[in-house]
């Protein structure tokens, strides 16, 4: 007995529709010729199949355009890039190191009212100049040294010169540079410019050395970071109380607390977090990378 060719099931029904319809779109996509190829339009845009769905731009759906229909769903994000987990794991970083930029910060300030106050001399000033600068170098080289190490930094080579740089480098705008371009815009009478890995290289270098050892072999972030916010404040003030004249006005006070909160925030926090993190492999922003996730990495 033959079958009955006659009935045709749901399902037989519905796959019947769908070579159907591709067999549609891909004539109607052979009519338009490079313009109705998908790969065309990923070459001339740069853009993945469910970007270009989401803006209206020809993706079809195709394998080689979407790679899920999750990603095709409108209102769906696109799945994170290693750039966007670097970013989420910087301002982690940022914000669990507030804390202490803010209280060095203040701490600055009360001893720049102290210094004027109380009429520091100048040489007072230059010694604990050279005594919170080199302690400066030797925290931030332990702790760029460490955030590397932390975040999965390999090289023996690429540790010795971010960590090197990264201090040494950061350091020096931070306590040298950044003070000196306060001074010369207030136009304070004894301004100048002092450069501690040129100036006292057999002291600051060898300190920049002590910390990347450290902080190769022991990558904690948090802790040394906040004394180091304290130690680039102090620095940072001290460099500008050199620079003092007998009289300081209440605005040169206001713009000398600005300058030194410009001084400590942008390349600390630069020098601990973002710089190690630019040269760290694929970053994971799981929690238990960041340096806020336990009090047992104090």
């Amino acid at each position: 007995m033959k079958p009955d060719r006659t009935k045709v099931t749901a399902g037989e029904a519905g796959s019947g529709q769908s070579r159907l319809a591709q067999n549609s779109d891909r004539n109607f996509h052979s009519r338009l010729g490079k313009w109705g190829n998908p790969r065309h339009w990923f070459r001339i845009t740069g853009l993945p199949g469910w970007k270009r769905a989401q803006l209206g731009m020809p993706a079809f759906g195709q394998a080689h355009c979407a790679k899920t229909r999750r990603e095709t769903t409108p209102g769906v994000t696109a799945p994170k890039t290693n750039a966007d987990r670097r970013l989420s794991v910087v301002w982690r970083e940022l914000r669990a190191h507030v804390p202490f930029t803010s209280l060095g910060t203040l701490s600055g300030v009360f001893l720049l009212v102290v210094l004027i106050w109380t009429q520091a001399s100048r040489s007072l000033s230059t010694t604990l100049f050279w005594t919170m600068h080199p302690l400066h170098v030797l925290l931030s080289a332990l702790v760029t040294t460490a955030m590397f190490r932390r975040h999965r930094g390999r090289g023996l080579w690429a540790t010795l010169a971010i960590g090197y740089f990264g201090s040494v480098g950061i350091a020096t705008l931070s306590d040298c540079l950044l003070p000196f371009a306060g001074e010369w815009l207030l136009a304070l009478p004894h301004r100048g410019l002092h450069l501690g890995f040129i100036e006292k290289w057999w002291l600051v270098n060898p300190l920049a050395g002590v910390g990347i050892f450290i902080g190769f072999v022991w990558p904690h972030t948090k802790f040394p970071h906040a004394g180091h916010v304290f130690v680039s404040t102090w620095a940072s003030l001290f460099h500008i109380a050199m620079a003092l004249g007998p009289v300081v006005s209440l605005a040169d006070g206001a713009l000398i607390a600005m300058f030194l909160f410009l001084a400590v925030w942008l390349p600390c926090c630069t020098s601990d977090i973002v710089f190690p993190l630019l040269f760290t492999p694929k970053t994971s922003d799981r929690g238990s990378d960041s340096a806020s996730t336990s009090p047992s990495q104090l």
